[in-house]
């Protein structure tokens, strides 16, 4: 690669690629978000469905009511695929933050900076949180901090929502097989 191939990276371009994945990193947390919700929502349409079926066959004294035993198939088969999606959004997320932390390394906004007359926080050190620096300091690489961070934070409680519901469900359907 010679020296025209280059992309000349200079403060302006830094903050603009900064503030572009500023911008993605919200995206691939409302992505993460919002899928949870759909598929939280469309489980909970199931069961209800499959309840409302229930108690409308136990009232008709139907032997049918086993074929009901689909409904919580159908809800474990989402929360499997819900964890695995979730999942999947939740680490292109976190990959974001890596870019992120890179770049904002690179601007300067993770470096301890002078200490100005009009600085509004005088002992802050840096303009990011000092947590974020922290929170990112022992890992060694990128992957490091993606696969430490995976279960953590609103991934990890999605994560048990989802197992949750899977238990739920198969007691469902056990219940429903053996009580038909």
């Amino acid at each position: 690669m010679d020296e025209r191939d280059q992309i000349e990276l200079s403060s302006d371009n830094m903050v603009k690629i900064y503030e572009i994945f500023r911008k993605n990193l919200l995206a691939s947390m409302n992505l993460h978000r919002q899928h949870a919700q759909h598929y939280l929502t469309f489980i909970a349409v199931v069961t209800a469905a499959t309840i409302a079926g229930f108690v409308a066959m136990l009232n008709a004294n139907s032997s049918k009511t086993c074929f009901l035993v689909v409904g919580p198939i159908f809800n474990v088969y989402l929360s499997v695929l819900a964890i695995c999606m979730c999942n999947r959004y939740y680490k292109g997320f976190l990959e974001e933050v890596s870019v992120t932390a890179k770049i904002e390394e690179l601007i300067g906004l993770s470096t301890p900076h002078s200490q100005r007359q009009n600085s509004c926080f005088k002992e802050d050190e840096t303009i990011v949180p000092s947590r974020w620096i922290k929170g990112r300091e022992r890992f060694k690489n990128s992957a490091d901090f993606v696969k430490d961070n995976m279960n953590r934070g609103s991934n990890k409680v999605l994560h048990f929502t989802f197992v949750g519901l899977i238990i739920v469900n198969i007691v469902m359907a056990v219940l429903i097989v053996f009580l038909f």
